[in-house]
């Protein structure tokens, strides 16, 4: 009798075992990975803080600045997880002091070679690849780019940059996507920081100056074809 049950027992335990083992496998079928195809507009928003590393009009004093810049435009992801987008972009610099002062008032005249504001505006054009974990709709891009600036006091320069990372998610319904810079990094590290190159021409072999900025970027992307 006993032998009986334990018998019973054990092929109970099996059934519920396999039972167990193809629901598993039906999930996991049910886990496809997510392909995104089509054009996106694109609206974003970087603040940066940024300096000089190579001056135009060397020797000048080491100043920083603080920079926001808002942006539109259209990206377009392929299935082959690679993408490219067209922006426009307007851009205001917020000077910083520096050194600051001792003392309670600013140096009167402020001089010549202190950037006190600027505004500008950059056509971009950037490249990327990028990554979806099935599970979590977690996005992840690396995006490239470079541009020409069209107004402002660096108007006709071309600048390239360096690539940086957004992470964020992709909608339900794939038509919707966020992003920002990473947030589980500390400000230091290199997926903050964001080399920017000067050139006089558009083929880039006539450097004008470069740029190190540390900046934090978000962008909300929506389907629109």
């Amino acid at each position: 009798m006993k032998r009986s049950i334990i018998k019973t027992l054990v092929l109970v335990v099996l059934v519920l075992v396999f039972a167990l083992s193809l629901v598993s496998q039906s999930q996991a079928q049910k886990i496809k990975p997510i392909v995104l195809k089509g054009t996106y507009g694109v609206i974003g928003h970087d603040v940066c803080v940024g300096h000089w590393i190579v001056h135009p009009n060397a020797p000048a004093p080491l100043t920083y600045w603080t920079k926001t810049t808002t942006l539109q435009g259209i990206v377009t992801f392929k299935p082959d997880l690679t993408g490219a987008g067209e922006v426009n972009q307007v851009t205001i610099i917020h000077p910083i002091y520096t050194p600051i002062p001792s003392f309670s008032y600013w140096v009167i005249p402020v001089p010549e070679t202190l950037p006190f504001g600027d505004t500008s505006t950059t056509h971009i054009s950037t490249t990327f690849t990028y990554s979806i974990d099935p599970v979590t709709r977690v996005i992840t891009r690396e995006v490239s780019g470079s541009g020409q600036i069209t107004s402002g006091s660096n108007k006709g320069k071309f600048i390239t940059f360096d690539t940086y990372t957004l992470t964020g998610y992709v909608s339900l319904d794939t038509e919707t996507i966020v992003g920002s810079s990473p947030v589980d990094i500390s400000p230091d590290q290199a997926d903050y920081t964001r080399m920017v190159y000067y050139f006089n021409d558009s083929g880039h072999t006539s450097p004008y100056g470069q740029q190190e900025e540390v900046c934090q970027r978000t962008r909300v992307s929506t389907l629109i074809k």
